[in-house]
């Protein structure tokens, strides 16, 4: 007989089939206590490919210039340099990157590399009754009041599949290459 036969006869328990531990229901019970972080908290991510470019509030949509492989790659350290230092910054050049972080009614946001970027902004993350600004690498973007829209809601929720965290406002920004603005 077979596990699945065994359960769907219900002549014994599934549980039975599990090793008799406290660790696991320990670990069970905490991952179904644990609840999540508190929407907008703040994130730096670097990534190599613009799909990767997502990270809950905040998605990079295009960026500019292309992708590395590895034939583009070479690092070659200066022997009295700073190994760890040195290859950390050529990568950091060559990858792209999104930060922000969510203060009161203003949001502030630092590229690299990313020609477009989406702002989602959850419940709770903002008050929506009054006024919100938007801060990309050292520009007011955007101040002014955003109403939650219940179109936006049903679309994120549709393509995201998230029922937890519902996106009641996207924001969209370009942002050109050169730092003179944007």
């Amino acid at each position: 007989m077979f596990l699945t036969d065994l359960v769907s006869q219900r002549s014994v328990p599934i549980h039975s089939f599990l090793p008799d531990s406290g660790a696991i229901a320990e670990t069970l019970s905490a991952f179904i206590s644990r609840s999540r972080a508190a929407p907008g908290q703040p994130i730096t991510h670097w990534f190599r490919y613009p799909a990767q470019g997502d990270v809950g509030w905040l998605r990079a949509l295009k960026a500019y210039g292309d992708v590395w492989t590895e034939d583009q790659l070479s690092i070659v350290v200066n022997p009295t340099a700073d190994r760890d230092a040195f290859v950390t910054d050529v990568l950091k050049d060559k990858l792209f990157y999104i930060a922000g972080h969510v203060d009161g009614q203003t949001i502030t946001i630092e590229t690299k590399r990313v020609a477009e970027i989406e702002l989602r902004l959850y419940d709770g993350m903002v008050d929506f009754g009054r006024p919100i600004t938007v801060i990309i690498n050292g520009r007011k973007r955007h101040e002014a009041v955003v109403k939650p829209n219940i179109g936006t809601l049903l679309e994120s929720a549709y393509e995201e599949w998230e029922f937890q965290r519902l996106v009641f406002v996207k924001l969209i920004f370009s942002i050109r290459p050169d730092p003179s603005g944007d």
